[in-house]
């Protein structure tokens, strides 16, 4: 089980569990809603920006010397909903996942925004400055999120549909001079793709530095040999379920794990042998947990497991199926022999009114019951053991 930053307990805001939520679609877990949610506020802001620039034509309806008429300004009002609204309604229900060469729908909008601006000129030829400068500074705001492909196909669709509009104003008696206006517009899409490449660029280095870190805070979490959460993933997860108790009363067990005779396995096998048992016994305590347990390796042949909101009989229960299917499991020596594997566990409660340091030494303690009661067992803690002097679980952390 890789550790994660993101998905672990050490990040997770204990004071409330991970729910889906609901909508008119069904279910949909927090991470997919709150990215249709960004994708839904992103469509609200650019239909926002069109009617902006739809109120500030008003002064300009049916007045000197750029007369718009009436009828053409209802047009726009009534297309920018139109196409707005639909491409909100698309990414509520999900139909945005069925264009798959634009899978965070970025392309898609930006092209149907050209196509409306084109209209926008196309009713409007006199105001065309004023749409044009919209439509740039459109281009800007979104250079940095598009690569150099879909660059280059929005620069074709704005430039195929201007080039469109324009011989349509002509043709409708528009006093326009078709060359300079292509010119114009190719000049103004040259400016916007260098700025896209620029942009794209640094967006892509900032992505690569983001790769680098999650990497760093993988070996920084996780342990190179099993996998697993180290010790300081655990430790950061325990402090935070700890406070979590505090806030709420609730209770949570600490499972100690330790394998039987590996110094014997190692001494007699080899490391890698030693490394093998390891490995599949750490498989085997992850496919035995549940979705809100985490287990860590603490070091050597030492696991430990924090369980949520558990009573001794559930974390005895836990530890047992674990304990049944390594018993089970066995690995082969260079020599071809079978070798046998064990653990013992113990396992103790904690709450609010004990402290983190006590709670695993209490399941040490236990673990200790466990083998002096000889090994291949679980033991849970109770008032009268000792606690354990023979190792400090507690110094690991």
């Amino acid at each position: 089980m890789k550790y994660d930053k993101q998905n672990s307990l050490e990040n997770t805001d204990v004071s409330q569990p991970i729910v889906d939520s609901h909508d008119i679609c069904g279910p949909v877990s927090r991470s997919e809603n709150r990215k249709r949610q960004i994708k839904k506020f992103s469509m609200l802001r650019a239909a926002a920006g069109f009617f902006l620039l739809i109120l500030a034509t008003l002064p300009f309806i049916d007045t000197e010397p750029f007369p718009v008429p009436w009828i053409n300004w209802y047009i726009s009002l009534a297309s920018t909903f139109l196409i707005w609204g639909s491409l909100w309604l698309a990414i509520h229900y999900q139909l945005d996942k069925w264009l798959t060469f634009d899978p965070h729908f970025l392309l898609t909008p930006a092209a149907i925004a050209s196509i409306q601006i084109c209209i926008f000129v196309y009713l409007a030829p006199e105001l065309r400055p004023l749409v044009i400068g919209w439509w740039i500074t459109v281009l800007l705001f979104g250079a940095g999120l598009f690569n150099f492909r879909e660059a280059m196909v929005l620069n074709g669709i704005m430039a195929l549909g201007y080039i469109i509009t324009t011989r349509l104003s002509i043709l409708n008696g528009e006093p326009l001079l078709f060359d300079s206006e292509v010119s114009l517009t190719l000049l103004y899409l040259a400016f916007w793709t260098y700025c896209a490449m620029v942009l794209g660029r640094f967006q892509r280095y900032r992505q690569k530095s983001k790769l680098m870190q999650d990497e760093l805070t993988n070996l920084a979490y996780n342990d190179s040999l099993t996998k697993m959460p180290n010790r300081r993933a655990f430790y950061d997860a325990y402090e935070r379920e700890f406070a979590y108790c505090q806030r709420t009363g609730e209770k949570f067990a600490i499972g100690i794990i330790d394998v039987d005779y590996f110094k014997l396995i190692n001494d007699q096998n080899g490391h890698h042998i030693g490394d093998k048992a390891l490995i599949d016994i750490s498989a085997i305590i992850t496919s035995n947990l549940r979705t809100e347990d985490l287990a860590a390796r603490l070091g050597g042949d030492e696991f430990i497991i924090l369980m949520r909101n558990d009573s001794a009989i559930e974390a005895k229960k836990i530890l047992e199926r674990i304990r049944y299917a390594v018993e089970r499991k066995t690995i082969m020596s260079a020599s071809g022999e079978k070798i046998s594997l064990s653990i013992s566990a113990g396992s103790a409660i904690g709450n609010a009114d004990i402290t983190t340091d006590e709670v695993i030494r209490r399941a040490d303690a236990a673990l200790y019951t466990a083998k002096q009661k000889g090994r291949n067992r679980v033991c849970n803690y109770d008032s009268s053991q000792k606690k354990s002097n023979v190792s400090n679980i507690t110094s690991l952390l």
